[in-house]
């Protein structure tokens, strides 16, 4: 039995954890291959589980960014991306890093859960962050930063509406407030 994994979540600063892990040889298991976030109930079986979940407005404004720069069709604006995702019965067929949150992971005791709005941007909570996790405090170093304006200026009533829809069960899981 392994003694901790993390469970990576796409646009959720796994890129950024992955990173640290391999860079300071920390024994903490992770899906190794690239693009590849495997389900909580496919991850072998571990004393510690841990993860990031993020804002699900944030989140969907940073998968907008992200696919835009990687997959040609993607909508131009943030607007229509919504629209079409709203208008998509299977996520997956976009990109299955559109997927909510929640396929990846469900709420759980046994997963240590941080949100990462608190460690991405307080110094405070990287650091306990770090200890609780790596067992000592490491430099940040965002990889894979999406290049967006904040998130609140991009929606509207409407696009609230159609986002919360789409991710009703992260916003539950998570503890997230909907708009």
């Amino acid at each position: 039995m392994l003694e901790k994994v993390f469970i990576p979540i796409p646009k959720n600063g796994s890129g950024t954890i992955k990173y640290l892990i391999c860079r300071n040889r920390l024994n903490i298991h992770f899906e190794a291959r690239r693009n590849r976030h495997p389900r909580y109930d496919q991850l072998p079986p571990a004393k510690k589980y841990f993860t990031i979940c993020r804002n699900p407005y944030d989140r969907c404004v940073s998968l907008y960014s992200f696919l835009r720069r990687r997959v040609k069709r993607i909508p131009p604006t943030f607007d229509q991306f919504v629209f079409q995702l709203s208008n998509t019965r299977n996520l997956s067929e976009i990109d299955v890093i559109i997927l909510p949150q929640s396929h990846w992971v469900k709420r759980n005791r046994n997963i240590r859960l941080y949100h990462f709005e608190d460690i991405f941007f307080n110094d405070d909570h990287w650091n306990k962050f770090c200890v609780e996790e790596f067992g000592k405090i490491l430099r940040r170093r965002h990889k894979n930063k999406s290049n967006h304006d904040d998130w609140k200026t991009l929606y509207n009533e409407e696009l609230y509406k159609l986002v919360g829809r789409l991710y009703t069960m992260d916003f539950r899981l998570f503890g997230y407030k909907r708009i």
